[in-house]
Parts: structure tokens; C-alpha cells; sequence
């Protein structure tokens, strides 16, 4: 699992990495603005902006927007950035998703795309299902529910290119299909998700540090093939705040032994806006672990 690492450094340093996520952020709004144009405000919005940044030019952002249509229907337009290095270029990702829920299934569907970007895209689309086995009950398993979903994503890579680290990146088209188990259940007042995927590839993946895999409760973004992982998250809410948590077992299709990473923040939330303060530690137990920090706000309306 190829990351990149977080630093601490000056308030120099800081103050420009955080003004590169600053201008995500304002191209993000000004999205979100022509968006509620097309769509006028329903029953509910939320916003959803966080960031990472590090040294040696690493920064990451990600942004959403859930807007629920109606009672059972939320659409949800994605944007995410991230760049390893100063020397490596950006690269970006939009998706949209949607998810209906008329009962006690919910039914999610999602494509992106991550434009060429020294010379790797790829496309995505999927589609999942859960089942309540208990709604919303005032008993102490208030919600349980499983489900299934797949994703189908096409990698290219040109030839002629370099990764910001030097290597010279061949090229390939391949393709990727993950199967996933999806699972969640609250016992008053903890909730827990867990998710479980397997990827199965068209041929054998290169060993590459470029290309871009996301897996569920973990802000950062995996830069090599998986093979499979197994992400759990929990969230304790408290009067004034709330306490969550994450644990992955993942493994890099071309490492022999699978790793692990663990995540643990606090969500403040105040009149309408939640303030998440996070912290991930990578690769676990390798010799090549790796510490980031990010910061995320929540805007309810």
C-alpha cells in the first residue's frame, strides 16, 4: 500500500500547504453553488470538506455534497484531490452517487472519474444493497443491517511517463472488479460499520505507486492495487462531542503479508457545523509506517 507521509514542520510550511486545500475548497463552494441553482434546497444539505497535507508537496482534499431529494432519494456529487509530491503532478477525481432507501433496502449506485493525469485515468462504477434487519427501534440494537455490493474500474497508463519519485511508469489497460460485504449495526449508543472487499483484476496489476483506490473511513488515498481489505469504524457520540474510530487490514496485491492501519478522532459539532479533527496511522508493523493528520468540516442546512 503505497502512502504518503505527514511531517511536522513549520507555521511556513503549514500556512501554504493549507492554502492550496483553502482553493479546493472555494472551487468546491462555487460548485456547490451552481448545484443548488440547478436544484433548489430540499428537506435537507449537508456539506462535507476535509484535508491532508504534508511534506515535499503531499496535500489531499476531498469534498461532497448530500442533498436529499426527498424522503427516500440523497444525491451525492463527490470531488477529490490529491498530489504526492512537488515534482509529481495533481491528480483529481469527481463521482456522483446516489442512494434511495424506500424501505428496508437501501440502494446505492456510483460512478467516478479521474482524468489523465501524467498519463494514468480511470473510470469507475458500481452499485451496492443493504437490508435493515432492524430499523430505527428504541430497543438496544436499534439498527443491524447487511448487504452486497460491486465495483467495476478501468486503470490506463500511457508509456513515456515518470512517477514523482523517479521510476518510469509502464503502460497497461486493466481492468478491476471488487465484490464487497457490507455490514452495520448500533448497541446504544455505539455505531459500527464494517466493510470487507476482494478485488479480482483482467491480469496481473503492476507494482505502482500512482494510481488511485479509495476504502471506506480512512481519509487518505491508497496509490497501489489491493487485493483485498477489511475496514471497521466506530462512532461513540457524547453530549458534546463524538468519538470515532478505524481499523483496516489491507494488502498490496504484489506485498506477502497484509497491512494494518488504525484512525481514532473527535467531531465537534456547533449550531449546524461539525468540526473533525483526525489522525491515521499506515502500515502498522511494516518498518514503513506512516502518521497523517486531517482536519474536516461538516455543514448542515
Amino acid at each position: 500500500m503505497s502512502l504518503e507521509p505527514f511531517h511536522n514542520s513549520g507555521a511556513a510550511f503549514l500556512y501554504i500547504k493549507l492554502s492550496k486545500i483553502c482553493n479546493i475548497i472555494i472551487m468546491f463552494k462555487k460548485i456547490i453553488f451552481l448545484f443548488l441553482i440547478l436544484f433548489p434546497a430540499g428537506a435537507f444539505a449537508q456539506v462535507i470538506v476535509s484535508g491532508v497535507t504534508g511534506e515535499s508537496g503531499f496535500v489531499a482534499a476531498r469534498a461532497a455534497l448530500y442533498y436529499k431529494v426527498n424522503e427516500d432519494l440523497t444525491i451525492i456529487p463527490m470531488y477529490a484531490y490529491y498530489k504526492n509530491t512537488d515534482e509529481s503532478p495533481s491528480v483529481n477525481r469527481f463521482g456522483l452517487r446516489a442512494e434511495y432507501q424506500p424501505g428496508r433496502i437501501a440502494w446505492g449506485a456510483e460512478g467516478g472519474f479521474v482524468p489523465r493525469s501524467n498519463g494514468y485515468m480511470n473510470y469507475s462504477a458500481g452499485a451496492d444493497a443493504k437490508y435493515y434487519i432492524i430499523g430505527r427501534t428504541r430497543e438496544l440494537i436499534e439498527m443491524l443491517y447487511a448487504g452486497l455490493g460491486a465495483e467495476f474500474v478501468r486503470h490506463e497508463q500511457k508509456p513515456g511517463y515518470f512517477s514523482g519519485y523517479g521510476d518510469i511508469l509502464s503502460d497497461y489497460t486493466l481492468d478491476e472488479t471488487r465484490a464487497s460485504i457490507l455490514a452495520g449495526v448500533t448497541i446504544k449508543p455505539v455505531l459500527v460499520k464494517s466493510a470487507f472487499s476482494k478485488s479480482f483484476f483482467s491480469q496481473t496489476p503492476p507494482a505502482v505507486n500512482n494510481i488511485w483506490i479509495d476504502t471506506p473511513y480512512f481519509v487518505t488515498v491508497n496509490s497501489s492495487f489491493l487485493d483485498y481489505f477489511w475496514n471497521t469504524y466506530a462512532v461513540l457520540p457524547l453530549d458534546l462531542f463524538d468519538l470515532h474510530g478505524a481499523y483496516s487490514v489491507a494488502k498490496d496485491y504484489w506485498a506477502g503479508n497484509p497491512y494494518q492501519s488504525v484512525s481514532a478522532g473527535a467531531t465537534v459539532k456547533i449550531m449546524g457545523v461539525a468540526v473533525t479533527g483526525n489522525v491515521e496511522f499506515r502500515n502498522l508493523g511494516t518498518g514503513q509506517e506512516r502518521t497523517y493528520y486531517s482536519l474536516s468540516g461538516n455543514l448542515y442546512f
